[in-house]
């Protein structure tokens, strides 16, 4: 059963929102959940929702079949936590202004590992992502501070294994993989994405292509996603999404979403794909079909969403029975 989830901000509280996504993409409101600060990144796997909240905590909830979400769990981690990814049974957690990386127990999240990036020391390290690779054995973390993407060994001892640097000036911000070597990262500062070939024995990113140079100076790309066809960018400034056809190094397009366009994720339903694009300034979510990649207009569904700052999807698949003992103990 394939679920999305959405987070907002109305001013004084924040919530998180499950929504199951009906055969013909229709969203159907699962669950609603408040807390206290507005959420910067939402993350799932399996059964689980993680959020990064603006006051330095990173949240947890268990979803249930019916997409209920269940009692919250929490860590307090200062210095910005403002990414998270699941990387086996570990959360990495991107904390911003402290320059580091803390790997959570995924199911407790309690805390099993901080790692301080090589800048850290002088001030420079901004991480903003760690990125699983795809075979498993490495996490990429995008660091705008330094411009470099660090590789983390996840397969054995965490430790930094290679790096790949980047044009200085261009904040690498987040990154997707569109396939097995295929990696897109969005330049913040120089308003580009950068098409890269992962090299697994090396664990290096080979740069291909510079894309999405007709933006504008001032540009302000944010989360980065990617379908079967196509890769999506948004664009806090022109409140768009950019689409990247796979199939055509050349091609770009844009699809209007609204002011404060800060996320986008992909749900897929029997083969079919639509595109949920969350406006924080508007206070909307919509949803697009898609067909080859592109949208097909007019939007499915606006979703009224006070401060909507996330989305993502969430393919809910319960956990087997040797994690539900680990996270009962």
């Amino acid at each position: 059963m394939t679920f999305m989830v959405t987070s907002g901000h109305d001013g004084t509280r924040g919530s998180v929102a499950t929504w199951h996504v009906a055969e013909n993409g229709t969203p159907l409101l699962s669950s609603n959940r408040s807390h206290d600060a507005r959420a910067l990144h939402l993350a799932t796997a399996g059964d689980q929702v993680y959020a990064c909240l603006v006051d330095d905590t990173v949240v947890a909830w268990d979803v249930d079949p019916s997409g209920s979400l269940g009692r919250p769990r929490a860590a307090t981690l200062p210095g910005l936590p403002c990414h998270s990814a699941v990387v086996g049974r570990h959360l990495f957690v991107s904390l911003y202004q402290a320059g580091e990386i803390a790997v959570l127990d995924r199911w407790t999240l309690r805390e099993a590992r901080r790692i301080r990036l090589p800048g850290a020391e002088r001030g420079a390290s901004r991480p903003h992502q760690a990125l699983p690779a795809p075979d498993g054995t490495t996490a990429l973390v995008v660091d705008a501070g330094t411009d470099s993407i660090l590789a983390l060994d996840t397969a054995n001892d965490l430790e930094p294994v290679a790096v790949t640097h980047v044009d200085t000036g261009t904040a690498p911000r987040n990154g997707v993989f569109a396939d097995e070597t295929r990696v897109f990262v969005t330049g913040e500062a120089s308003s580009s994405i950068i098409e890269f070939r992962y090299l697994p024995e090396q664990r290096t990113l080979e740069p291909q292509r510079t894309r999405a140079s007709s933006w504008r100076a001032g540009a302000r790309p944010a989360a980065i996603t990617a379908g079967l066809a196509a890769v999506y960018q948004t664009n806090r400034a022109t409140g768009t999404i950019r689409g990247l056809p796979l199939h055509d190094p050349d091609a770009c397009w844009d699809l209007p979403v609204g002011a404060g366009a800060m996320s986008a994720s992909v749900a897929r339903v029997n083969g079919q794909e639509f595109l949920w694009a969350a406006a924080k300034d508007r206070g909307i979510v919509t949803v697009h079909p898609l067909s080859d990649g592109a949208p097909t207009p007019p939007a499915l569904a606006r979703l009224a969403i006070p401060g909507a700052s996330a989305v993502a999807a969430l393919d809910h698949e319960p956990r087997s029975g040797t994690e539900v003992l680990e996270h009962a103990v």
